[in-house]
């Protein structure tokens, strides 16, 4: 298996608070964080070890909301790494 078990799922429109995807994304991988600010290291710090794939369920949640495309895209692209064929 490509991604063994580092596949995840987190369901958009179930997240409340949309100011931050990385406090969503930690949420939704079970992890904890002390402080929102370190939530964007502790989510890349846990998926770095080995490929991983997350499903944004219901993303357009998120992204129809147009001023905050360009912050979403930024962030999203801060969690994709080198491809792994």
């Amino acid at each position: 298996m490509k991604f063994g078990e580092h596949k995840f799922f987190m369901a958009c429109d179930a997240v409340e608070d949309k100011r931050d995807l990385f406090e969503a994304i930690a949420g939704a991988l079970g992890i904890t964080v002390d402080r929102p600010s370190r939530a964007k290291s502790a989510v890349v710090d846990f998926l770095s070890p080995s490929p991983s794939v997350i499903v944004l369920d219901n993303f357009e949640t998120w992204w129809d909301d147009v001023d905050r495309r360009i912050q979403l895209e930024a962030q999203l692209s801060e969690l994709c790494g080198p491809l792994h064929a």
